[in-house]
């Protein structure tokens, strides 16, 4: 069963898995301590920085679990990308580097 695309609606998977996960309901919004996240069961949406005044949302509803035809058939306009065939390792050096590049550009807008 798929949901009603007027709800607001999560997919995820979970790591190391192929399983993908709907969950599809209405977003409450709750008021980001730890204990008003963890009362209700759903799923939580939140900033990552406390100290960002942004309101924190919890999708409580019906979950599921969805194939990609499911999504396909919710979602048309779905573009999934293909797996990578092979992940690239690299240094700690070159990571570092990567990272400070990116932070730099992030700061730069």
């Amino acid at each position: 069963m798929m949901p009603d695309t007027q709800n607001a609606f999560a997919l995820y998977r979970l790591p190391n898995t192929d399983q993908i996960h709907l969950i599809s309901g209405e977003a409450l919004t709750i008021d980001g301590t730890e204990n008003a996240i963890s009362e209700q069961a759903g799923f939580t949406i939140h900033p990552f920085n406390k100290n960002f005044n942004t309101l924190s949302y919890k999708i409580v509803g019906q979950k599921v679990k969805a194939t990609i035809s499911d999504l396909k058939e919710l979602l048309p306009d779905l573009q999934l990308l293909p797996k990578p065939a092979d992940i690239i390792s690299t240094n700690r050096n070159t990571y570092n580097t990567q990272i400070a590049q990116i932070k730099e550009a992030i700061a730069g807008g």
